[in-house]
């Protein structure tokens, strides 16, 4: 899935900078999941700048991944 036009037809254009990908998650531990990936994530990028954005369904869900990153994984 992508953000944008790749063609630039509906004049948004993919940057070719960006890796977009997602992932859908549903039946299991969703944090567990995420933090699984995050951690491969920083493994797999150490000498690189990594930058994300993580959608939620909901405000409520975003304040529960920071709490669960923040102060139940201890990750600053």
């Amino acid at each position: 899935m992508a953000i944008g036009d790749q063609n630039g037809y509906d004049g948004l254009t993919v940057n070719a900078d960006i890796k977009q990908v997602t992932h859908v998650v549903n039946g299991y531990d969703k944090k567990a999941y995420f933090l699984d990936l995050l951690i491969k994530l920083i493994q797999e990028n150490q000498n690189k700048a990594l930058k994300m954005i993580v959608f939620c369904q909901t405000k409520k869900g975003v304040d529960e991944l920071d709490r669960f990153l923040h102060y139940d994984r201890n990750l600053h």
